[in-house]
């Protein structure tokens, strides 16, 4: 080649090098616009909402199934006969239920703990009217979920001429006074002599329970 020809070459050769060098600048830009769009789209992004899930609604359900279970098994004992049961008192002594309304009336009141500020005011009234409602035909018993020492030392120490019953979730169910898991709405149910159930009083206050039992059985 003619050195003329080399040096127009050359020349050309030169010229075009920053072309590419500004053309490799040009997509390194570019590429830098695209990577800061896409960070903006990823904040711009609104989060998405969790979903409620469905396993909590579950127990809220469970327990309103049961309180629809507990009311009819309320509503439907007035008038039947009470259901049986055979359970320990406070002195660990046996008590069938039907071999006691079979001579007289029977009044059970159901508590939620042994030895608490409700609870004892509620036993103390049953215990002030007990003489009457004897009188009256009827035998009383207290019953909760506590064991037999607990049921003992709380009827000892108040002084109860009654007794006190170790109830059962499956007894306590059957007369619509359970409340789920494990705890019992203050009541009480009168029996009256053969079995038959008279009245069932549920969610009673502690002070109102003895007086309305004594309406009922005494007509007072």
């Amino acid at each position: 080649m003619a050195p003329k020809q080399k040096r127009k070459a050359a020349a050309k050769k030169k010229a075009a090098e920053p072309e590419e060098e500004e053309d490799h600048h040009d997509d390194e830009e570019e590429h830098d616009q695209e990577d800061e769009h896409e960070e903006e789209e990823e904040v711009k992004e609104p989060p998405k909402k969790k979903g409620r899930p469905k396993k909590k609604a579950e127990p809220a359900a469970a327990a309103a199934a049961d309180d629809e279970e507990e009311e009819e098994a309320e509503g439907d004992l007035v008038g039947q006969t009470a259901p049986d049961f055979e359970l320990d008192d406070h002195s660990g002594e046996k008590v069938k239920l039907s071999d006691v309304y079979k001579d007289k009336g029977v009044i059970i009141f159901f508590y939620p703990k042994a030895n608490t500020g409700g609870c004892t005011t509620q036993a103390k009234g049953f215990a002030e009217v007990y003489e009457q409602l004897g009188e009256a035909g009827f035998e009383v018993f207290g019953m909760s979920l506590d064991k037999t020492k607990a049921q003992s030392n709380w009827h000892e120490k108040i002084d109860l001429p009654y007794s006190l019953l170790c109830g059962t979730t499956e007894v306590l169910k059957s007369f619509g006074v359970l409340k789920a898991p494990k705890s019992i709405k203050r009541s009480h149910v009168i029996i009256e002599r053969g079995g038959k159930v008279k009245a069932i009083e549920v969610n009673v206050k502690p002070k109102d329970s003895p007086k309305k039992a004594v309406e009922v059985c005494c007509g007072e």
